[in-house]
């Protein structure tokens, strides 16, 4: 199993990357595993009723991206391990979009790696969000303009 991806909807399983995480042999350094998991909303940010939510996505730039990304947090946070999975396509509400796990000797560096891999994809790559509502659709954007 690759340490980043973009999947479609049910391809992907949170006990999977668990599973795949506690194969690495450093595992035994780790003292905590953390996992976050992206779930759709069923309100927007404007308050309307959330039908789905469709992500589109540069393939190959976003996983490489994505790579570049768990390279540096790896690095920063002294991690033992870091897993990035991102859904592409529709997604309704309740339905899960991200897994992101991290495996560190402390739980400190577990939260403060999630918290960053969390922001910087936002930012970063090459993912963009749909948001379809009762009252229409629209592209969020969270990317920094340059």
């Amino acid at each position: 199993m690759k340490k980043v991806g973009i999947f479609k909807k049910g391809e992907m399983c949170l006990d999977e990357i668990l599973e795949e995480i506690r194969k690495n042999p450093q595992i035994k350094n780790a003292g905590a595993i953390g996992a976050f998991i992206g779930i759709v909303r069923g309100t927007s940010p404007k308050g309307e009723k959330v039908k789905f939510l469709e992500y589109e996505t540069y393939r190959n730039v976003a996983i490489k991206q994505l790579e570049r990304i768990r390279d540096e947090l790896i690095e920063k946070y002294k991690l033992v391990d870091l897993m990035f999975y991102h859904v592409a396509g529709c997604v309704e509400v309740g339905e899960d979009i991200l897994y992101l796990v991290a495996a560190a000797e402390h739980r400190k560096e577990v939260f403060a790696a999630l918290q960053e891999a969390m922001d910087r994809l936002k930012k970063e790559v090459a993912i963009w969000k749909k948001e379809v509502t009762d009252k229409g659709a629209y592209w969020v954007s969270e990317k920094k303009r340059k």
